[in-house]
Order: C-alpha cells, then sequence, then structure tokens
C-alpha cells in the first residue's frame, strides 16, 4: 500500500522581518517607560507641592502663635516683631515668648553668604525642623512686614511664610514682596521657581 504524503512548506521569518519587529517592540517598550517615568515625576513633584504648602502654612500659624500668645499676656500682640529684623525663622517646638529668631537686613537674606543654611529644613523623626546641616529637600522662610510699629491697637503685620526645594543654590533669595528681581539675584516665589508661599494678616483684636 502506498500512503499519500502532502508535502506542506513552513515558511520562517526572514532575519530582517526579525529586527524590525524587534525594534517596533523596543519602541513600544521605552515610549511606555518614558511615560510612566513622567507620570512618576510629575506625582514626586505634587507631593513636594502638597508638603511644601502645609509647612508654608505651619511657619504662618508659628507667627500667629506669637502674637496670640502676646495678646494673652497683656500686650498688643507685637512685641516680638520688629521692622528692623523682618527676616525670620522658627520650629514647632519653640517657645511662644522667645525662641523666634529674626536678623536685620543683609545679613538675614537666605542666601546672603553663610547666613541660608538656618533657613534648612531637616526630616527628623516625622516632623521638619530648622538646622545648619546640609540642606535636604525644604527651606523655609519667614517674613514679617510689622505695619505702624508701636501704635498700639492701630498695628498689623503683614505675615510671608516661603517654602522652598530642590537645590536652589546658595545665592538663590526670593524676594519678600514676592516681585523678583533676576539681576539682583532674587526670584518670585512660583511653582516654575519651586517655592510656595502663604501670606497672613495679623491685627490686633482685642
Amino acid at each position: 500500500m502506498r500512503r499519500a504524503f502532502n508535502k506542506k512548506t513552513v515558511r520562517a521569518f526572514s532575519i530582517l522581518e526579525v529586527v524590525l519587529s524587534a525594534s517596533v517592540l523596543s519602541i513600544g517598550m521605552l515610549a511606555m517607560v518614558a511615560v510612566m517615568s513622567g507620570s512618576l515625576a510629575r506625582v514626586l513633584n505634587s507631593q513636594k507641592v502638597i508638603i511644601a504648602t502645609e509647612l508654608a502654612q505651619e511657619g504662618a500659624e508659628l507667627v500667629r502663635n506669637f502674637r496670640d500668645n502676646d495678646l494673652a499676656a497683656g500686650g498688643n500682640g507685637f512685641n516680638r516683631f520688629s521692622n528692623n529684623k523682618p527676616h525670620c525663622f522658627v520650629n514647632w517646638d519653640d517657645s511662644v515668648t522667645v525662641d523666634m529668631d529674626c536678623k536685620n537686613n543683609g545679613t538675614g537674606s537666605p542666601g546672603a553668604n553663610n547666613n541660608r543654611p538656618r533657613y534648612y529644613l531637616q526630616y527628623v523623626n516625622g516632623f521638619y525642623k530648622h538646622s545648619n546641616v546640609t540642606e535636604e529637600s525644604f527651606s523655609r522662610y519667614v517674613y514679617i512686614d510689622d505695619q505702624q510699629h508701636g501704635n498700639g491697637s492701630n498695628e498689623y503685620a503683614i505675615v510671608r511664610s516661603f517654602v522652598y526645594w530642590g537645590n536652589q543654590g546658595s545665592t538663590t533669595y526670593f524676594d519678600p514682596n514676592n516681585t523678583g528681581d533676576p539681576a539682583n539675584g532674587t526670584h518670585a516665589c512660583t511653582l516654575a521657581n519651586k517655592c510656595v508661599y502663604v501670606e497672613s494678616l495679623l491685627t490686633s483684636w482685642k
């Protein structure tokens, strides 16, 4: 008996087809990785914005505590403030009577020679505190514009709490009035400049 065998031709992929397929697959994977990396970067940046905003709000609230404590002690609320020393920093665990540290213009400006490190915030045991060590993620700078100083109940203060992140460099200075003049080494506090700020108006409410 004879068996009839049907010859089948099996067609293999050519080298060119394999190379083209691998190239298309690689391009697709690279595009996917790029999208994922971009999304991760945006998420991390959003996280920094949220943390910085909360830290800026904390700075303004800490200064408010000094005003309230002075009012409770019988003062007009502004005895710890001075137009001659508007550049300040304060920690969450500082005494609301003595520990707010303010400097005058020039040596108190962030970015002025070696004085900027005192604005660094270091994350320790779940809290951010000012430190003179190497810069980490965030720095906070509080500017207090004390108006009509010494005029009792007519006195008020404008508080601007700036928080900035990213390696800003030793000469970066965010203008307290938030106008910014790069020619003079100052910058406006914007998200593009990796900076957020909170402004608060404090009055003598007694």
